[in-house]
């Protein structure tokens, strides 16, 4: 198994800073997805 400790620290902050924007890029395009008007809502019977 590979320690964190062998890798250099900035490839950690790099790697953390995408994490980091996918995140944010996931947030964002799940509250447009939730923002739009519901065209098709399920018929409830």
């Amino acid at each position: 198994m590979i320690s964190l400790l062998d890798f250099p620290y900035n490839l950690i902050e790099a790697l953390d800073e995408q994490a980091i924007m996918a995140q944010n890029l996931a947030d964002l395009l799940l509250t447009e997805e939730t923002e739009k008007p519901k065209t098709e809502t399920p018929q409830e019977k």
